[in-house]
């Protein structure tokens, strides 16, 4: 970031993503979890809050204490790019935060959120609620693009189907269709969650007891629906735990 650019964020003011701080403490960290649970900001060290530059007195390992104590005061822990930009002879220092893949992030046992230009605690159903949808946003939800189709077995996932039918779930799809629609393949390519339910041979990823979460409907209100358990793997006793959330409403 360049002085240009810095003299319009201090000119345009505290906003939904922009947060100024005379000084690092803890509202500044707090800061950085509301942006991490929203959609991204930026923490300026350095400009009060009526946009005045102050400046800072920093050393070489001021900047790494900072991120250290981010680190460690929050779960899971967050790292913020860090930019220093010098502007009337004063230093600032920039913590950039991105939107954060899992939700909601903490910070000393709070969870915050961005609400204009102030940071709000998160409501239990609100924290509920992120718990939940980041599940479509973790690890095991994305593809991968070195596991192939034709890694599945579609004898294990025609056993969950028939499972499920016999628990009382209509299930019509046939094996492919049904991993489609569950969004364990997408675009043509086997997420990991995908891979680690239905491989055909066991590897070192799939050789652990295993709870997925499978949600649907997001645009809608969620139900948990029905809880089951399968076991894929008799030889090696692993119970892979499924929760279908169904949409209603």
């Amino acid at each position: 970031m360049i002085e240009k650019e810095l003299k319009h964020i201090i000119g345009e003011g505290e906003g939904l993503t922009v947060e100024f701080k005379s000084s690092f403490n803890n509202e500044a960290i707090e800061s950085l979890v509301a942006f991490a649970n929203a959609k991204g900001g930026k923490v300026v060290l350095g400009v009060a809050d009526s946009g005045m530059i102050i400046g800072l007195n920093i050393n070489p390992e001021t900047i790494q204490n900072w991120v250290n104590e981010i680190k460690t005061k929050t779960s899971p822990s967050i790292i913020p790019e860090v930019e220093i930009i010098e502007i009337q002879n004063n230093k600032i220092v920039i913590f950039l935060m991105q939107e954060y893949p899992i939700k909601p992030i903490s910070v000393r046992g709070k969870y915050f959120k961005r609400v204009a230009n102030s940071n709000d605690l998160l409501s239990t159903s609100e924290v509920v609620n992120m718990h939940l949808q980041s599940f479509n946003t973790s690890w095991d939800y994305h593809t991968n693009n070195q596991f192939v189709i034709d890694d599945i077995s579609f004898d294990k996932v025609q056993l969950v189907i028939d499972r499920m039918n016999q628990s009382g779930i209509r299930i019509t799809e046939d094996p492919l269709t049904f991993l489609i629609k569950n969004d364990l393949i997408r675009d043509e390519l086997l997420t990991n969650a995908g891979f680690l339910l239905f491989t055909k041979n066991d590897t070192v990823l799939t050789t652990i007891k295993l709870s997925f979460i499978i949600l649907a409907g997001f645009r809608k209100i969620l139900r948990l629906t029905t809880y089951f358990q399968i076991i894929i793997y008799p030889h090696h006793g692993i119970n892979l735990s499924l929760i279908f959330v169904k949409a209603w409403g």
